[in-house]
């Protein structure tokens, strides 16, 4: 029985991965098409990088966003990609918590606090 019930939570968390990465491959290809029509016939000077700096802060970020600016379509599309694996360990975690397996529930939230730590904070 319980055999049955880790192989589902696997499948499950499995899934997950596979629907995270197709969701994010969708919306950074869909962000790239916009992108080159946006950018159609603009000359690009291709001796000096300039990254897009609007798409660094959450205030400049959701508005281009909004007005559906290729770029900022592509930027959701990574963060949806580095969200995935972390959906992942949340998804252990939850597992873990209702098989009552509580040392893997608390490293399996160390391991998250310490991601959600690393990509907020460093």
């Amino acid at each position: 029985m319980q055999q049955a019930t880790e192989q589902k939570t696997g499948r499950l968390i499995g899934q997950a991965l596979r629907i995270g990465v197709i969701i994010a491959c969708a919306i950074t290809v869909c962000g790239g098409i916009l992108y080159l029509i946006q950018h159609h016939g603009v000359s690009v000077d291709y001796t000096e990088f300039a990254g897009d700096s609007f798409l660094y802060s959450v205030q400049t970020f959701l508005p281009a966003l909004m007005r559906g600016d290729g770029a900022a379509i592509i930027q959701l599309g990574i963060i949806v990609l580095v969200a995935t694996p972390i959906m992942r360990v949340a998804l252990a975690m939850i597992s873990f918590l209702v098989a009552k397996d509580y040392l893997y529930v608390i490293i399996t939230l160390t391991v998250l606090i310490i991601i959600l730590l690393n990509l907020f904070f460093i």
